[in-house]
């Protein structure tokens, strides 16, 4: 994987953010959707929690669709507050605050089609 993203504008990179925080807020289940690729990997305190699995290191499209339905669902008012942003190569950090006030760092790594290939999460 070569250097892409970090050679990306910041308009974009920004875009992105913006776009991404609002299909959560939305609970646009396709929006947030359209921001992955079909197979992802994705670690995340929360996904376990919600989905009720012990070791999540891969995930498609349709546990994703899953776990948004179900916070959704049971956290009608759910929502995140992007705080920071941080760069790496081919990847981003998002500081964000969730609707119950949970304090979380993700990393994304992107694909050559500037879709989330992995995404780790802590909280």
């Amino acid at each position: 994987m070569g250097t892409f993203l970090s050679n990306l504008a910041d308009d974009w990179r920004q875009q992105l953010i913006d776009e991404w925080q609002l299909a959560w807020n939305s609970h646009d289940t396709v929006w947030v959707l359209s921001f992955y690729e079909d197979l992802i990997a994705i670690t995340s305190p929360v996904f376990q929690e919600v989905l009720d699995v012990k070791n999540l290191s891969c995930f498609d499209k349709q546990d994703l669709k899953q776990f948004c339905e179900r916070v959704f669902s049971t956290v009608p008012k759910y929502s995140i507050n992007v705080m920071a942003v941080t760069s790496g190569i081919d990847s981003i950090t998002i500081h964000y605050m969730d609707s119950s006030s949970r304090l979380i760092a993700e990393t994304m790594q992107f694909s050559q089609r500037r879709k989330i290939t992995n995404s780790s999460s802590l909280c």
